[in-house]
């Protein structure tokens, strides 16, 4: 059935005589039904599901100082695309739009093409893409989650994940620890420091809240005992022990970050390599959206395209046996997470793998970036909104 926005009265409204009433919203508010013959409001396609109507999916987004959206509004307007072919509204909304029994978001009219500000009941589901990880500490989300959650609406992602805490999630899962990389917090304790990497003599140190590879520096302990710091844009060689712990005082305590025994990667081309992987829940398990493959610069320390990393092909027909490992790791990595931080829907992963074929977790990203490969592009937006579905009962 269709629903129609009036906009002098802010009110969505149906003409269903025959068969209303009809409720939306996560409180199954009354929607109206408009008595006369209906002018050419807004309209929007929604399922029914006995007397209520949905699934209506809030979306929470950043804004920035000029109050304009900050986030990829190419996806937003995709969700909303896809929700309408099948039924469904989805409405963007920041902290500041939230009523005490309403919420002022707007949303896409994809028959105007154009965005419409409205006021919108509490949804079935918030999808968070909240774009800063500061924002997620802040008092006003805090409270905003812990009112969802009291109100039994379905937070889809809690939030940003830290890369320590990852590392102590996944450690207590038996499958998942073997797969992670030796890990230690940079903090004040200069000894365990020191002992790490009289252990590794080549490792990362990477911010713990930070993603694309922002941050990441490789240190080498040379054999002259000197101490070679390598970034994605220069080289720096420091003397001694006392100089390298000044090093990390000035650079790394001034934001968490952890130090991580580097991998000695396998390499395609001459070039390290690792696996992008997208996850989506459905029908109680994570599974696989889409492969990618990003492979470094000659003498790059990431694979990440932002830093001069290149998009390689995955060939699916070639690495079975890497698909059935992959499944594996990922439906562990989507339970642990959602165990112990909340619900998350959806996730990207990083994995690598040494000269022995072994494999290895070096990150997991809450919100994944948008993938270049198409192909996972489109099976991302069918499965967000199988999911939706599945998850509201619609």
């Amino acid at each position: 059935m269709n629903i129609y926005f009036h906009p002098k009265k802010n009110i969505f409204v149906h003409i269903d005589k025959e068969n209303g009433p009809y409720f939306w919203g996560k409180n199954d508010e009354f929607l109206p039904c408009l008595e006369d013959e209906v002018p050419p409001f807004f309209s929007f396609k929604m399922k029914t599901n006995k007397m209520r109507i949905g699934p209506l999916i809030g979306i929470l987004i950043s804004r920035n100082r000029r109050n304009e959206v900050i986030g990829d509004s190419e996806l937003y307007i995709g969700i909303q695309k896809e929700l309408q072919k099948m039924g469904g509204l989805s409405f963007l909304y920041s902290l500041e739009d939230c009523r005490k029994d309403y919420i002022n978001g707007i949303c896409y009219c994809t028959e105007e093409e154009r965005w419409i500000q409205a006021a919108f009941p509490y949804p079935q589901l918030v999808y968070n893409r909240i774009s800063y990880r500061k924002q997620e500490i802040e008092e006003s989300f805090i409270q905003h989650v812990e009112w969802i959650r009291k109100n039994d609406i379905i937070l889809f992602n809690p939030g940003f994940i830290d890369k320590f805490l990852m590392h102590q999630i996944f450690s207590k899962n038996t499958q998942l620890k073997p797969l992670l990389p030796d890990t230690i917090f940079v903090g004040e304790d200069s000894n365990a420091f020191q002992q790490f990497i009289h252990t590794h003599k080549r490792l990362y140190l990477k911010p713990t809240k930070s993603s694309q590879g922002n941050g990441i520096k490789l240190l080498t302990v040379e054999k002259d005992n000197r101490f070679q710091i390598r970034t994605n844009a220069k080289i720096e060689y420091l003397t001694t022990l006392p100089v390298l712990i000044r090093y990390l005082e000035n650079h790394c305590l001034k934001q968490p970050y952890i130090a991580q025994e580097a991998i000695d990667s396998d390499l395609m081309n001459g070039k390290k390599y690792d696996f992008r992987i997208l996850s989506h829940f459905e029908k109680n398990k994570y599974k696989i959206t889409g492969i990618g493959v990003r492979m470094a610069k000659t003498d790059g320390i990431t694979t990440h395209v932002s830093k001069g990393g290149e998009i390689f092909p995955f060939q699916p027909k070639t690495h079975k046996r890497l698909i059935h490992d992959f499944k594996r790791i990922v439906d562990e990595c989507g339970k642990s997470l959602s165990h112990d931080l909340g619900f998350f829907g959806e996730f990207s992963m990083d994995i690598g793998m040494d000269t022995n074929g072994k494999l290895w977790i070096f990150e997991v990203n809450a919100k994944p970036m948008k993938f270049d490969e198409l192909e996972i592009e489109r099976n991302k937006m069918t499965k967000l909104i199988r999911l939706f579905y599945e998850l509201t009962n619609f």
